[in-house]
Formats: C-alpha cells, structure tokens, sequence
C-alpha cells in the first residue's frame, strides 16, 4: 500500500503495478524493502533530461547505484537477484 494526502485527508491505497508506473510519469518517488535491501526509485535532472535512478542499498556501506532515462528501461534492466523491477514487484514490500 502507499499514503498520500489529498485536501488534508490521508488516503491509502494498494499499491498496483500500473498506479506504481503512473506514479513515476507525475514525479514521484518510492522506497521499498525486497528481503534484506533496500530500494529506493527516485529521479533527478541532468540538464533539461529526466533521469530515473535505482539506488539499492543505498543506507550500507556497499550502496549501488542504477540509472536510466525511461520508466521502461528502469523496470525492465535486471537490477537484483537476476531480476528486474517488474519481476521483483510482487516480492517487494512498502
């Protein structure tokens, strides 16, 4: 599930695959938990360029650190365990 507030009430919701794609196209950003990791999927600018990052880890001392420029890409490249994000989503917890 995820959280958001909307007109001062705090909603939540079943985070679904497709409201997790549309989610990443209106700017946002998640953090979930897949065994013992860490995923956060963010995004950044470089110049005008949106850039999609994959930070696994990020809070250890062997962070890794994936980018990519488009939502497919960053769902579809292997990023854990021989996985990609699309795999790995029904294992990930919020």
């Amino acid at each position: 599930s995820f959280q958001y507030s909307q007109v001062g009430q705090l909603i939540e919701e079943e985070l679904t695959f497709d409201k997790f794609i549309v989610g990443l196209s209106n700017g946002m950003e998640y953090f979930f938990t897949y065994k013992e990791h860490t995923i956060d999927v963010a995004f950044h600018f470089d110049k005008s360029q949106k850039i999609y990052e994959v930070n696994i880890d990020g809070y250890t001392n062997s962070p890794r650190y994936c980018y990519f420029h488009s939502i497919e890409e960053l769902i579809s490249c292997v990023i854990l365990e021989n996985k990609s994000l699309r795999e790995l989503w029904p294992d990930l917890e919020t």
